[in-house]
């Protein structure tokens, strides 16, 4: 009999919870009358390192910056994006202050992505960028991004790297979304 590894573990949870959110969230009220208008473009799934400083703890208050150090996330999508169909995984990032606890923290800033496309038979790589907002509930957070042509929206749920919130700050983490709505 093999072992199964704690981050395996970790990870499988992760997804199992991922996607429990993502299912209370469409059945929430006033969730169809949301994804009604605009129109989805594209749906992507995204993971994203997330920095802290300097830390998230559970019981203090404090705030600090929260950054990716540039588009060093991943952003899969199927779909379209500025009319033209997006064709592989592309790059994300953010940089942007949070406060709040581990229990209950918001966030703002700024974000950018890049993906590629088909461009009439020519491949492109799209930028774009913008601002965010992030209010969370615990480590699952909501995300709601604009950019210049759209809106991506998601939700996602804060693995942790360094520090665990009760006996160290939380000061790296993975946040991967699934489910990420791009609306123009």
């Amino acid at each position: 009999m093999s072992a199964i590894h704690p981050s395996t573990k970790r990870r499988g949870a992760m997804v199992a919870l991922c996607a429990g959110l993502l299912v209370t969230a469409a059945t929430l009220p006033g969730a169809a009358a949301a994804t009604a208008s605009p129109a989805v473009s594209a749906i992507c799934s995204a993971s994203i390192p997330l920095h802290l400083s300097p830390g998230l703890s559970l019981l203090q208050q404090n705030s600090g910056t929260n950054q990716s150090f540039g588009e060093t996330g991943t952003l899969g999508c199927v779909g379209k994006l500025d009319a033209l169909r997006v064709t592989g995984t592309g790059s994300i990032g953010f940089s942007g202050n949070y406060a709040g606890t581990c229990s209950a923290a918001s966030g703002v800033g700024t974000w950018s992505f890049s993906v590629p496309v088909d461009d009439n038979g020519t491949a492109r790589v799209l930028h774009h960028s913008g601002t965010y907002s992030a209010p969370n509930v615990a480590l699952a957070i909501t995300f709601n991004g604009q950019f210049e042509t759209g809106k991506l929206s998601g939700l996602g749920l804060v693995v942790p790297g360094t520090g665990n919130c009760l006996t160290q700050p939380l000061s790296t983490a993975t946040l991967p979304m699934i489910g990420v709505q791009l609306t123009q």
